[in-house]
């Protein structure tokens, strides 16, 4: 199982009020809070033999057209994605910064490295 699929798991347990997509292709349209899981590479891990890093984007949307109503739900959701990525053993996110996904959704970024071995 890649990285990707396994998080996707993970962030379905553990986020049940969000729907997670653990694809590259986000819905058309959100209709609750949505979590999307990209994989974008991988890299050595440098002292680990046969371990690499995958870094994935996980991206977290309102649902919630209005703007306004938007950035309290989102300061509502980020916490608890977040939360749940620290109780993954070996994760670790970088940053997480503001988007708009379609012109319509607002929404974060999320960074996160993951160590994958590969022996």
């Amino acid at each position: 199982m890649s990285a990707r699929s396994q998080l996707a798991s993970t962030l379905k347990t553990a986020l049940p009020t969000m729907r997670v997509v653990g694809t590259e292709r986000a819905p058309d349209k959100f209709i609750k809070p949505t979590v999307v899981i990209r994989q974008r590479d991988y890299t050595p891990a440098g002292n680990a033999q046969g371990t690499l890093l995958a870094g994935l984007v996980i991206s977290i949307y309102s649902h919630i057209l209005d703007i306004e109503k938007a950035e309290d739900a989102l300061d509502a959701a980020l916490p608890d994605l977040l939360a749940a990525l620290h109780a993954i053993p070996s994760i670790t996110w970088k940053r997480a910064a503001k988007v708009l996904y379609a012109d319509t959704y607002l929404g974060f970024d999320v960074e996160v490295t993951i160590p994958v071995n590969v022996s």
